[in-house]
């Protein structure tokens, strides 16, 4: 692994810790702890903690474009289109919206891998 990527990686688990300390674990610690998955490679994982992020805050817009991220990933293609389709409806003017909407044109004829 690159000395950069883990030096994100640490950066990265540091603010989940801190952000987890001495506190209920919330949306954002969910998000945050995903991100950290994510990076690591970790798609199932980051798919877990990004499908917590959105049940207790189901207006966490990131949390949805992240976890689109992770489904893509695994090639679960319906799935990520899904969430990307609610990352459009939640916030359709954001550069997250623009995101997801390249990144739906680059899958649009992709068909779901059974089993990843």
């Amino acid at each position: 692994m690159k000395r950069i990527d883990f030096a994100l990686i640490l950066l990265v688990l540091l603010s989940v810790l801190a952000a987890g300390a001495g506190c209920e674990k919330n949306a954002n610690f969910y998000l945050h702890s995903g991100n950290a998955k994510y990076l690591a490679m970790k798609f199932k994982d980051a798919l877990a903690d990004y499908s917590q992020a959105i049940k207790l805050d189901s207006t966490l817009t990131e949390a949805y474009f992240e976890r689109g991220r992770c489904y893509q990933q695994l090639k679960q293609y319906d799935m990520a289109r899904r969430d990307f389709n609610t990352v459009i409806h939640q916030q359709p003017k954001s550069d997250m919206a623009k995101r997801a909407t390249r990144i739906l044109e680059e899958i649009s004829d992709l068909k779901d891998v059974k089993n990843p």
